[in-house]
């Protein structure tokens, strides 16, 4: 009893792991064209609070605030 118990625990890990990778992969494709620092702010996404500030999208591209 002891082994099924561990079995079906790292089944649902396992499934809960798929599920949640998946979905993040969905999600991280930006739903707008993003092509300057301003839009990837009114879009959203997080801003390094550096000089000058940078902002990141979720599919990796970078933009950087002219000054």
């Amino acid at each position: 009893m002891n082994k099924r118990y561990i079995l079906i625990v790292v089944i649902i890990v396992i499934l809960g792991a798929s599920a949640y990778f998946m979905l993040g992969q969905k999600g991280s494709v930006p739903s707008q064209t993003i092509a300057t620092f301003e839009e990837c702010v009114q879009a959203g996404y997080p801003v390094g609070e550096s000089y000058p500030r940078q902002c990141w999208t979720p599919d990796g591209r970078h933009f950087v605030e002219e000054i």
